[in-house]
Formats: structure tokens, C-alpha cells, sequence
């Protein structure tokens, strides 16, 4: 009974509820009145009870318009999923993150090879992302760092190939703000500066900036100084909570060489090699390893 009564309320026009029970209340009144057959008491007994029972669907009404008015803000501050805008090309990748407010998820539907850097503007959060079936790539063509992340700028990387063509050269992603690899490939970057210029070839993540790899593989990087997978510079925070960093080549830390923060929660170091010192890990700063492994890099899998 009660969830029937509860469920009329609701396609009642609350607004209007409590007008129509007092008029209930005044028309009993005035019918009971009228009949002088009826004694008073049972006149003042009924009215009573009617008025009992209106006064319950007063506050029933009370709850509900409560409970819908929830439900309304509930709906209201509901923000629906960002939608991903498709790119094929350059200049139509460009424009997006040019013009882009908020967080904006762009989807390459094709391999789209740049002529110059992708820069992330600070300001903006851009999350690349691709088709399930297929890795599409930003194929950086010509000597240059493929992606810049700027100071104030957020970049999450799930599932883009980020690489270059053959025979140029330039970092993967050169980091100054904060990056997120969900999924993906950094692969086929080379550096063959020497000294300062030299380190970091799959990411430099720069002075304050921060990278976490939650996933994907960063592999294939080489440089001739430090860092071939991810150089991680002083007081940048560097996470690896998934994925993989294998097969990159450096003269000093041949997956990682880390002179920042660093924590190792997940993931896999592997496979990697330097000609001189640690050929999964260089590091040379703080390096808090809780989880994932680093095996099978030569000449050793960690120096400090």
C-alpha cells in the first residue's frame, strides 16, 4: 500500500500536492458540516482522521520531492564521457591541440608523419589515443624531438606509436610538465650527441617535470651518452608502475638512467644494454624499487 501511495506521489505534479490536500481537507469538512444526521464527535473524529492521513501524504510528499530534487542535481553534475575527435593528418593534429580546451581525447585514424615538433602548449591536457585493432603512428620526420610536453602541460599517451623514420634523429618525447603512458610504443629513437646533449633518447624527462608508465614499451631507443629508454633528470619524478622497457642501448644506463626520483612499483626493465655502466639502471639519485623486475641486461641489470 504504502509503495503504491509513493508511487502516484511521483507522477503527481508535486508542486501542486499541498493545495490539493487542504482543499480535500475543507471539502470532507464542509460535506460533514452539511450532514445534520451525524453527530458531532463522529464529525470531529472523521475530519480528524482525514485529516491524519492527508497530513502523511503531506510528508510523503515532502520525501519525494527531496529525493527527486537529489536525483535532478545527481544528474545535472553528471558529466558525460569526452568524446574522441579523429585525426589523419599533420595539420588537422595540430589544429586540435592548438584549439583544444580542457581535456581533449584525440584518436589518430591513420599513421600521420610530422615535419616538425609536436608541441603540447601548457595549459592543455591532451590525451593521443588509437584505434584498438591498430598502433597508429607519429612518425617524426626529420631531426627533431618528435613530441614536446611544455611546462603546465599534461600529455596521456594509450596506444600511439611515437617514432621516427629512418636515418633521422631526435628524442621520443622531451618532457617538461607531466606525461602519462597508459599504452603504446616509444620506439626507434636515436641520439648521437655525446655529453649533455646526448642524454636521453626514448624520453627526456626534463628538470621538475613527471613521467608515468603504466603501461606499453618503450623500446629500441639508442644514444651515445646516457639514458637510452628514459633519462630522468634532476629532481623529475619518474613512476613505472607497468609495461615494458626493453632492447635500448646507451653508453651509461641502457633502459633508465636516472639522476631524479624514481619509483619502480610494476613493470619490466629487461633487455637492455650500455657500453659502460648499468645496462637496465643507471642511478645516481633516489631509487625506491617496490616492485617489476630488471633482468637480463648486460653488462649488469643495475649500478649505482
Amino acid at each position: 500500500m504504502i509503495r503504491t501511495v509513493f508511487d502516484v506521489l511521483l507522477e503527481l505534479n508535486l508542486e501542486l500536492l499541498p493545495q490539493i490536500i487542504v482543499g480535500l481537507i475543507m471539502a470532507i469538512a464542509t460535506l460533514l458540516i452539511a450532514k445534520s444526521s451525524i453527530s458531532l464527535k463522529y464529525k470531529i473524529i472523521t475530519i480528524s482522521v482525514v485529516a491524519l492521513i492527508l497530513l502523511i501524504l503531506l510528508i510523503v510528499h515532502r520525501v519525494v520531492g527531496n529525493r527527486t530534487d537529489s536525483m535532478q542535481n545527481e544528474g545535472d553534475n553528471h558529466e558525460p564521457p569526452t568524446e574522441s575527435i579523429h585525426v589523419s593528418n599533420q595539420a588537422e593534429l595540430i589544429a586540435l591541440i592548438e584549439v583544444a580546451d580542457g581535456d581533449s581525447r584525440i584518436e589518430l585514424t591513420n599513421n600521420i608523419s610530422i615535419t616538425t615538433s609536436l608541441i603540447i602548449p601548457s595549459g592543455k591536457n591532451i590525451v593521443l589515443l588509437s584505434d584498438v585493432r591498430q598502433a597508429f603512428s607519429i612518425i617524426a620526420d626529420g631531426n627533431f624531438h618528435a613530441i614536446i610536453v611544455e611546462n603546465g602541460a599534461e600529455l596521456t599517451i594509450d596506444g600511439i606509436r611515437v617514432t621516427r623514420s629512418p636515418g633521422t634523429e631526435g628524442r621520443g618525447v622531451y618532457n617538461l610538465g607531466i606525461v602519462v603512458m597508459e599504452n603504446g610504443f616509444i620506439d626507434g629513437h636515436v641520439n648521437n650527441y655525446s655529453g649533455a646533449l646526448g642524454w636521453g633518447s626514448g624520453v627526456f624527462n626534463e628538470f621538475g617535470a613527471s613521467f608515468t608508465m603504466r603501461g606499453g614499451v618503450i623500446s629500441n631507443n639508442r644514444t651515445a651518452s646516457r639514458g637510452g629508454g628514459i633519462y630522468n633528470h634532476v629532481s623529475a619524478t619518474l613512476i613505472i608502475e607497468g609495461g615494458e622497457i626493453i632492447y635500448n642501448t646507451a653508453n651509461y644506463g641502457g633502459g633508465i638512467f636516472n639522476w631524479g626520483n624514481f619509483n619502480m612499483q610494476g613493470g619490466r626493465i629487461s633487455n637492455n644494454t650500455a657500453q659502460t655502466y648499468g645496462g637496465g639502471v643507471f642511478n645516481s639519485a633516489s631509487f625506491n624499487h617496490t616492485g617489476g623486475d630488471i633482468i637480463n641486461n648486460e653488462p649488469i641489470d643495475m649500478a649505482r
